[in-house]
């Protein structure tokens, strides 16, 4: 699975429109399995503090959401499956490379999700980091691309970097 998060700049244009086509088509032929555009930004949503949230301020911007899904059978092997993830994540690359600058929604996000700190939380990943290290500072609640998380290279992470 794997998300992008479309802002408004690329619907501004005749050519941005275009592109923006060109890329959906060539991402949900890629990716062989369902594809989903969810029109669910807070776009028109007027907020007054928007610093004071966690998610990526990409959201602010966003006309749609994006999101492509890939599928193996039960038995697959986990070579088969990481073909599937590196599909989707395929996918999602033509995507990225039309939307510079916006984001992708952490809970649904490709596990091998390039810049994630960018994608997932924007400008205001430092912010989340030093709240992270404030409530938590032997770090604990850690988890997979999370605020501050301690890396592909912890043990706790080895089936991820064997499957995405």
């Amino acid at each position: 699975m794997a998300t992008r998060i479309v802002p408004a700049a690329n619907f501004a244009t005749a050519e941005g429109r275009s592109a923006l086509l060109g890329a959906m088509l060539s991402a949900f032929t890629t990716v062989g399995g369902a594809a989903q555009i969810m029109v669910t930004a807070p776009y028109s949503y007027n907020a007054t503090s928007p610093s004071d949230v966690s998610v990526t301020p990409a959201w602010r911007n966003a006309l749609w959401h994006t999101l492509l899904v890939g599928f193996w059978n039960y038995d697959s092997t986990a070579d088969q499956q990481a073909a599937v993830y590196s599909t989707v994540s395929a996918a999602a690359d033509k995507l990225r490379a039309i939307t510079p600058g916006s984001g992708a929604y952490q809970n649904e996000a490709d596990v091998s999700e390039p810049d994630h700190e960018n994608s997932f939380w924007g400008s205001s990943y430092d912010r989340l980091v030093s709240i992270k290290k404030k409530y938590d500072p032997k770090g604990l609640l850690d988890c997979w691309h999370c605020v501050n998380w301690k890396g592909a290279s912890n043990e706790r992470y080895q089936c991820y970097t064997q499957s995405g």
